[in-house]
């Protein structure tokens, strides 16, 4: 995952500014796809932190680098007049978060989305989180 999210940030198209609805879009279907292709993978490892405080702990660590990598995305909203709703560790958490639970609402057909709708709906949920605005 962290490769994954290295290729990203190299990525000509790659935009780290959130107030930008295309720059979260960018970071949300990166996430939304790669977590698409491994998700088996991605519920083992949430079901063996569940059982494992030490595997738990690894996971936990994994995620808050993830975050601290992309917080530079977000950092200066205050500057620009935004309010996030959480602290910046927070608020991209609450981000993550929302892919993750509407991915396994989809997978388990609770929720009937195509991935570009998922990809667009979570989108348009996360810019308004974050900024407040509507795509």
């Amino acid at each position: 995952m962290a490769v994954a999210g290295d290729e990203r940030a190299a990525d000509p198209a790659h935009n780290g500014d959130f107030t930008d609805p295309a720059a979260v879009r960018y970071h949300v279907r990166g996430y939304w796809t790669f977590a698409r292709e491994h998700a088996s993978v991605l519920r083992a490892m949430g079901q063996a932190a569940q059982v494992s405080p030490d595997f738990a702990r690894i996971v936990a660590g994994f995620g808050a680098e993830q975050r601290t990598d992309i917080a530079d995305h977000v950092a200066d909203f205050p500057e620009r007049g935004l309010r996030l709703p959480g602290t910046v560790d927070a608020s991209l958490a609450m981000m993550f978060a929302a892919v993750d639970g509407i991915l396994r609402m989809v997978e388990d057909g609770s929720v009937p989305l195509a991935d570009e709708e998922a990809i667009e709906s979570i989108t348009r949920f996360v810019y308004r989180g974050l900024t407040g605005r509507d795509c």
